[in-house]
């Protein structure tokens, strides 16, 4: 379904819900938190889409280029603010959303309701219409929220940067987007590397960015669904999970353990994890907030101290900046 706007010469098309308070995401499991997503840009429309496909609903995408929204899913719903494109010119960007902000609006009313608890931004730095709408797609995020009795500051962002092939121009629009981000303290903000995708996601140029992008999707998603498991031997839950987002910058990860004979076994395994993941790598000792959960089956929990899972509590304790939070969470 279509709707035309000929004053602006804007296209808003997609699934549009009759009554938008009844959006419900598509899980089997439960969740601690109803999380939204609006892509901005071909990288941000992907990311955000990524969400989509694993179950969640308040899901919207925002480009100047028909062609790029093209390739999404038809259930979202879309604004096409038609100029053609950016052209790498975040100047073209920033204007066409400021031209279709009510039409912006209008989408997230559609698409995310007023039921949200988080909403997250999405999209590329270093492109024209990613770079340039980025920070007044957040900051009218944060008024949708404000004006359905929502809390403004949980707008936060996935953003990607670009590899340093790009080019100049590409990178100095990613770190003039990256400093917008940070004057509007962005909470939470996960940053994807494109360089360590490379590094780290072996497989063919086809299929590079969907891999990130459901790597993300997927890490976001596992902790959004144990901050609401209730069989706990040692409990993460929804407060300790909004403490962590709302920390800001995140570094996510999950691995598997084949070997937890000793303390060290656990240490090194969540370091090699955060070491392993495509997200931006961070300075761990500046930081104030961590989570580190485990999760095993009936024997692995009977045969197991409690002193091996210290051993990544303790690590994480060690990283993180004196005055920090580490919030626990052992799952059979």
């Amino acid at each position: 379904m279509a709707k035309r706007n000929d004053d602006l010469d804007l296209d808003i098309f997609g699934s549009e819900p009759d009554d938008s308070s009844s959006i419900e995401d598509s899980f089997t499991s439960p969740v601690a938190f109803r999380f939204g997503f609006v892509g901005t840009g071909q990288g941000g429309g992907r990311l955000a889409a990524s969400f989509y496909d694993r179950g969640y609903r308040r899901v919207c995408a925002v480009n100047t280029d028909a062609a790029d929204l093209a390739g999404l899913p038809d259930e979202i719903c879309k604004v096409d603010l038609k100029t053609g494109g950016a052209g790498k010119d975040p100047q073209k960007g920033r204007t066409a959303v400021q031209h279709g902000r009510e039409k912006v609006f209008n989408a997230l009313t559609r698409s995310i309701g007023p039921q949200v608890d988080y909403l997250f931004v999405c999209a590329g730095l270093g492109g024209g219409t990613g770079s340039g709408s980025l920070q007044s797609l957040v900051q009218l995020s944060q008024q949708y929220l404000q004006e359905n009795r929502n809390d403004p500051l949980r707008v936060g962002a996935i953003v990607s940067l670009p590899h340093p092939a790009e080019g100049v121009a590409v990178c100095r629009n990613a770190v003039l987007a990256f400093n917008d981000l940070l004057r509007l303290s962005v909470s939470p903000l996960l940053i994807v590397d494109n360089r360590r995708i490379g590094e780290r996601i072996k497989t063919g140029v086809s299929g590079f960015y969907p891999a990130a992008n459901e790597q993300v999707s997927k890490l976001l998603h596992l902790f959004n669904r144990l901050a609401a498991t209730h069989n706990a031997i040692v409990t993460f839950d929804r407060a300790d999970f909004a403490d962590v987002l709302n920390s800001g910058i995140c570094v996510l990860g999950a691995s598997q353990i084949s070997h937890f004979d000793s303390p060290a076994d656990i240490a090194e395994a969540i370091q090699g994890q955060l070491d392993a993941t495509v997200l931006a790598e961070v300075d761990t000792s500046t930081a104030s907030h961590a989570a580190c959960i485990f999760m095993g089956g009936p024997q692995v929990m009977q045969q197991t101290s409690l002193d091996v899972f210290d051993g990544g509590f303790r690590m994480l304790n060690r990283m993180l900046r004196e005055d920090s939070v580490v919030h626990r969470g052992i799952y059979e």
